[in-house]
């Protein structure tokens, strides 16, 4: 927030052509239900563009320029049996429904879930699933248990298919957890069950004009790519259709989520510049650029 505010400050004192709007938002790790996701549909702007300052470096401050925000598919997988003594575990007819799940997250790992083609030759262009991010059930020793529940996501590319996402892990978690196994995989509540990903093209003027930044501040024309994470591009491109580069801020995302979240007083002076100079020449309009998006 310090970097966009100092970039807005000095584009405001010099900018002749354009407008700069800053849109400070909350609440972006519980599906942005009070942030972006409720005021996209209500803000009166139309964008030619916007860059969302949300840390993306990946081994080092803005190594790369991502042009696709990943979406999120949520999803429940429910195991159920007949709880009882644990002693009659080796008893024909009962079922342990604690490993019958394992087996199905095990399963779910590698489940069939379609990439789409990649349009951009971007870096990172991959479907990955996430199983056992949280886990619920079971009464402890001594007892068979009779409903136990994990959560698995997919982190999911553009063109990827809601449908055949549920249906690659239904299908995984019966294989895994066998025949006889008691199993439902469903959708998480809204807002949470699916998050469409996003695209900027390679191509687009907002790209361009990022690549040529970052080239002209920071000296380096770093890879397109896609950012692994999901972001608030997916409200304001799915509500409204905006042109949104997903992940352009300083600090990196392994030190996300973790303890001692950091990032550098050099990246964030580093931001300052980067945003000032990506402002002034985007809303200066069409400028001669040093070439297409970097190299794969």
């Amino acid at each position: 927030m310090a970097a966009v505010l100092v970039a807005a400050g000095r584009v405001a004192a010099t900018a002749r052509t354009g407008r700069l709007s800053l849109v400070l938002t909350a609440d972006e790790e519980n599906s942005s239900t009070l942030g972006a996701h409720h005021i996209a549909p209500l803000l009166d702007l139309e964008p030619d563009g916007v860059v969302i300052a949300e840390p993306g470096g990946i081994e080092t401050d803005f190594d790369r320029l991502h042009l696709v925000s990943r979406g999120l598919a949520r999803t429940l997988l429910t195991v159920r049996a007949d709880q009882g003594h644990s002693s009659l575990s080796g008893e024909a007819g009962l079922r342990n429904a604690g490993l019958e799940l394992a087996a199905a997250l095990l399963a779910q790992r590698d489940a069939d879930v379609a990439t789409p083609a990649d349009e951009d030759g971007l870096v990172g262009w991959q479907t990955t699933t996430n199983p056992a991010l949280r886990l619920e059930g079971g009464l402890g020793y001594g007892v068979l248990p009779g409903l136990v529940r994990a959560w698995t996501e997919v982190r999911t590319l553009p063109g990827a298919d809601r449908e055949q996402v549920l249906d690659a892990l239904t299908a995984a978690a019966r294989q895994g957890a066998g025949a006889d196994a008691d199993l439902a995989v469903e959708y998480d509540a809204a807002p949470h069950d699916w998050l469409p990903a996003t695209r900027v093209p390679r191509s687009s003027p907002l790209a361009t004009a990022a690549a040529d930044a970052l080239e002209r501040v920071l000296g380096t024309r770093p890879p397109a790519s896609v950012f692994p994470g999901t972001t608030d591009a997916t409200w304001f491109a799915a509500a409204r259709g905006w042109s949104v580069l997903p992940a352009l801020g300083p600090g990196l995302l392994r030190r996300a989520h973790r303890a001692d979240e950091e990032v550098s007083v050099q990246a964030v002076r580093a931001a300052a510049d980067l945003y000032t100079e990506l402002a002034t020449a985007f809303c200066s309009g069409p400028a001669p650029s040093a070439g297409p998006v970097g190299p794969t």
